[in-house]
Parts: structure tokens; sequence; C-alpha cells
């Protein structure tokens, strides 16, 4: 009997050993808004905000060579001129413009995406230390696009994170 007392107090305490190692080990999963993380990220205000500048001078220069071919087009029909070299001018101006477009766009695309990949590789860093400095096991992302279906209030640890990254950046300038 005293025998049966002593492995059923064993189990007990096994079992209540076993519990409580794996409450205190539990996984912890915490989720972000990524597109808020991406638009309150100081880095990103930053370089968005070079690019929109870039983006607009560039968009002058177009401007300018639009007008130039828009000017020399009127002023050949108003003169109804018709010669070979001023027809060959304007397709020239034309081409010179399309080409300038063509090569502006693809510079601004391109530099979207070097801002871009800049941007998320410093989150992913930042987040990525959050995390273990958290003790997190997983933070998921969610973009509203259905990975995340549903997460309560108190796994949304956007804020925080918000705060985390905008602070190591101002202190870490990389």
């Amino acid at each position: 009997m005293a025998k049966n007392v002593i492995i059923i107090l064993s189990i007990i305490f096994g079992v209540s050993a076993l519990a409580m190692s794996l409450k205190n080990n539990s996984i912890k999963t915490v989720y972000i808004d990524m597109a808020r993380v991406y638009e309150e990220f100081h880095l990103s205000v930053e370089l968005n905000a070079e690019l929109a500048k870039t983006v607009k001078a560039r968009k002058h220069i177009l401007d300018s060579l639009y007008k130039n071919l828009s000017f020399e087009n009127q002023k050949v029909r108003e003169l109804k001129a018709t010669s070979k070299e001023t027809i060959d001018n304007l397709k020239k101006l034309e081409q010179e413009y399309l080409y300038k477009k063509n090569s502006i766009e693809k510079e601004n695309q391109s530099q979207s995406e070097k801002c871009n990949e800049k941007i998320w590789k410093q989150i992913n860093r930042y987040v990525e230390s959050y995390g273990k400095m958290m003790n997190y096991s997983y933070i998921l992302g969610a973009t509203g696009q259905g990975n995340i279906m549903y997460a309560s209030v108190e796994g949304n640890v956007t804020d925080p994170l918000i705060l985390y990254i905008n602070q190591q950046y101002e202190g870490n300038n990389e």
C-alpha cells in the first residue's frame, strides 16, 4: 500500500514538474502589421521622401522635354513645314523624348526597388533582434492578404516594435 502511495505521488510530482516546465517554455507567438511597420519606420520615411524628390526632379526634366517637343510640333503644323530636314528634326526630338522617358521610368523603378530592399532588410534585422530580446518564438507578419485570418489584440506587438526599430535606427543609422 505504501509502495502504491509512493508511485502515485511520484507520478503526480512528475506530471506537475512536466506541466510547469511546459508552461515556462511555452511557444510565444505574436504578430505585427507589416504595412504600419513599413510606413512608420523612420528609414522608410526618409528614403521614400528622397525618392519622391528624385522622381519629381526627373519628371520636371521630362516635362521640359515634352514641352519642347510640343512646341516644335506646333511650330511645324503652323508653318506647314514639310521639308525633310524639319520632319527629321521633329522625329529626332520625339525619339529623344521617348528614350529619356523610358530611361527615367527604368531609373525610378530601379531606385524604388533598391529603396524597398534596403528598408525591408533593415526591418528584418530589427524584427529578429526584437524577437530575441522579447523571447518570442515567432513573429508573424500580417499583411491583410489572408496569411493571418484572425489574431487577438493581445498578440499584436506592432506599436512596441515600431518604437523599438525606430530607436534602433536612430541610435544605429546603418
